[in-house]
């Protein structure tokens, strides 16, 4: 059986759990319809990305299939946005220039995803009228910048020599696009589509979902010592994976992020949005958020990695010292001061 579809099966057994669980925690929130569109576009996106074997035919039916699901919900758009984010690797592929040029764009799956579920929620109708926010003009002087820089003549030293590099006028336009929508775009679509509270636990919940996902991969990756994803990014050929990375003799896990740092960032990022969720007097939905949260911090720890463990600390003890959690914060403080 060819590696690939040894490790597609061991994914949906490993995640078999939190897909059949996670609707119902959702449902305490009133978002168990959109918990379950998540599962089945996670489920999907996997399947056909280690069935296709072909980047091109993967992200055509891919793009058939959100736009499907998520038929004219906007904010769902941008949650599955999110969500599908982590599902596979974000290693890139040229589109070939067919003999005029070397390639036309390296693009990857943020980008793939950006262009389908995003860009026409960007590009949609606009308010002429409205003025240029400050955050705004911020965002295009960066986008600017960027390309001005990249269009420079750089010179830098490599071994003691001088070296002198000179990008062209194709290489910054690839930049753009790439740049274009990895930034402009989102930014435009989440503004005019965000509205209210409910728009935004939509999306959290679409965050916290696709990082539980990958915690529970990365415990098994660790234990079974075998990168899951290492044979997908050879199958579409988008190959990023920073190889078998250990540390006294543990595998550090990277799941779909090819990288044990990039997956650590990820799974304490997503673990601090989950604690949005947290405060909710019910008790099953606690004992599920608990459990949840066990997974991420077996999921941080398979990573070996203390910059994204010292970043979780911070960010759960920014929301115990933050709003109605100060009180809470201080006496935990207390309690652990040496007697």
């Amino acid at each position: 059986m060819p590696e690939e579809i040894r490790a597609l099966i061991f994914i949906l057994i490993i995640v078999a759990i939190p897909l059949a669980l996670f609707p119902k925690f959702a449902s305490y929130y009133n978002l168990k319809k959109e918990a379950q569109i998540f599962t089945i576009a996670w489920a999907g996106v996997t399947l056909l990305a280690f069935l296709t074997y072909n980047f091109w035919v993967f992200t055509v039916l891919s793009g058939i299939f959100l736009l499907v699901i998520s038929k004219e919900n906007n904010v769902l758009k941008i949650a599955l946005f999110f969500l599908l984010l982590l599902s596979i690797p974000t290693g890139s592929i040229n589109i070939p220039g067919f003999g005029l040029v070397n390639f036309i764009l390296t693009v990857n799956f943020p980008m793939f995803l950006s262009a389908v579920l995003l860009l026409p929620l960007a590009i949609g109708k606009r308010n002429s009228n409205r003025a240029v926010k400050s955050s705004e003009l911020f965002l295009y002087v960066f986008f600017l910048l960027n390309l001005v820089v990249l269009y420079q003549e750089t010179s830098y030293v490599y071994q003691g020599e001088l070296v002198v590099r000179e990008s062209s006028i194709t290489s910054v336009l690839r930049f753009g696009v790439s740049l274009f929508l990895g930034l402009i775009v989102p930014y435009w679509a989440i503004s005019k589509t965000i509205k209210t509270t409910q728009d935004i636990k939509v999306i959290f919940m679409a965050i916290v979902f696709g990082a539980l996902l990958q915690a529970s991969i990365a415990i098994a990756e660790t234990m079974k010592g075998w990168h899951l994803y290492n044979s997908l990014e050879a199958t579409l050929g988008i190959g990023s994976s920073s190889g078998y990375i250990s540390r006294e003799n543990m595998l550090r896990a990277s799941a779909s992020l090819s990288h044990p740092i990039t997956l650590g960032l990820v799974l304490a990022i997503g673990f601090g949005i989950s604690l949005y969720f947290m405060n909710i007097k019910s008790k099953k939905p606690l004992q599920m958020y608990w459990l949840m949260a066990a997974v991420f911090i077996a999921g941080l720890a398979t990573t070996l990695s203390r910059g994204p463990w010292v970043g979780a600390a911070i960010i759960v003890l920014a929301y115990l010292f933050t709003g109605d959690h100060f009180i809470i914060g201080l006496s935990s403080l207390v309690a652990i001061q040496p007697r």
